[in-house]
């Protein structure tokens, strides 16, 4: 490969048949792809910043000594995936806002 895709080393040395098929080996291996599930998300329309955001969540934090632990919101569960706003325009603006600078 002139390019390098596989990102193997140089080989230098003469090629020989098991170079060949082990860089093939290599190749289809760098060029596989899985899929995954993308998530979709529905915002509702009295969603809160705290919601769309995530906040600490109290009870947890209490229950394991005080350490802060993060309850995630509606736009990391959308991670790579799609965040469905249903009605924009009836959300408030700040809102809005929000969500745009996320």
């Amino acid at each position: 490969d002139p390019y390098n895709r596989c990102h193997c080393a140089a080989d230098t040395s003469s090629s020989s048949s098991t170079s060949t098929e082990q860089d093939e080996e290599d190749h289809l291996q760098y060029n596989q792809s899985k899929s995954i599930p993308t998530p979709f998300v529905d915002l509702p329309l009295g969603a809160t910043e705290d919601r769309v955001l995530g906040s600490i969540d109290f009870s947890s934090t209490l229950k394991n000594g005080g350490k802060p632990i993060f309850s995630p919101g509606l736009l990391a569960s959308a991670n790579r995936g799609i965040l469905y706003i249903d009605e924009v325009n009836l959300l408030s603006a700040h809102l809005v806002d929000v969500i745009l600078d996320a």
